[in-house]
């Protein structure tokens, strides 16, 4: 663009030389000169504005370089805490699958925990065993109990793992009772009883009967507990 408007500036400097060289009016003359003299004032003003435009466009170009090193850096701390984000959110998806197998665990452990407070209630309503408090008592139970109601043993065994059964069972409902034996080879004789401690007086029965003998008055046996 700078060459094309020298070339016209030159051609319209030597274009007076030519028109004075070949006798050309003096009118012509001046309306040549003074339009070169219009043309190299606005190549001057576009010289002018071309100069200011290239300073305005390497401005802007600074800017748009400093626009865009602040945008990369803006870029770069985006990408930063992006990446914090997305570890947090990995930590918290961690955290929350922990949560929820404590909060399995916890709950696991509270039913066990519930089913130990039954069994200990259960265990604390037979442990330790005790005394019956009355005959009543003794007699209630012997009711409820079924081993008497049983065929009639033929054995010593038999019978005898009858009084141990009825001793087991009240041992299960958290009383006391002996289971006893005894044997007269003399006369081959057995008896099986059992016994049990009402209000300190010793009690028997025939493990087949049912049927209390309060051996205590029966032998002027003392109190006992």
């Amino acid at each position: 663009m700078k060459k094309q408007w020298f070339l016209v500036v030159m051609i319209f400097l030597l274009v007076p030389w030519f028109l004075a060289g070949c006798g050309i009016a003096q009118d012509v003359y001046d309306a040549v000169v003074a339009e070169r003299d219009s043309l190299i004032a606005q190549l001057q003003s576009v010289q002018s504005e071309l100069d200011t435009a290239k300073s305005k466009l390497e401005l802007a170009q600074n800017e748009l370089d400093v626009k865009l090193s602040e945008f990369e850096s803006v870029q770069k701390e985006l990408d930063t805490a992006k990446a914090k984000i997305d570890s947090v959110q990995s930590e918290l998806d961690t955290a929350k699958s922990s949560l929820q197998s404590v909060e399995g665990q916890f709950d696991s452990a509270k039913a066990e925990l519930e089913n130990a407070k039954d069994e200990l209630a259960e265990i604390k309503e037979v442990y330790p065993p005790r005394d019956f408090s009355s005959v009543k008592g003794l007699r209630d139970w012997l009711i409820s109990n079924d081993v008497s109601e049983r065929p009639a043993s033929t054995d010593a065994e038999n019978l005898y793992s009858k009084a141990l059964e009825i001793q087991e069972d009240a041992l299960n409902d958290g009383y006391i009772v002996s289971a006893w034996i005894d044997y007269y080879p003399d006369t081959e004789m057995f008896y099986v009883l059992c016994q049990a401690v009402v209000d300190g007086d010793v009690w028997w029965w025939d493990p087949e009967t049912d049927e209390l003998v309060n051996f205590s008055d029966m032998s002027g046996l003392l109190k006992l507990r």
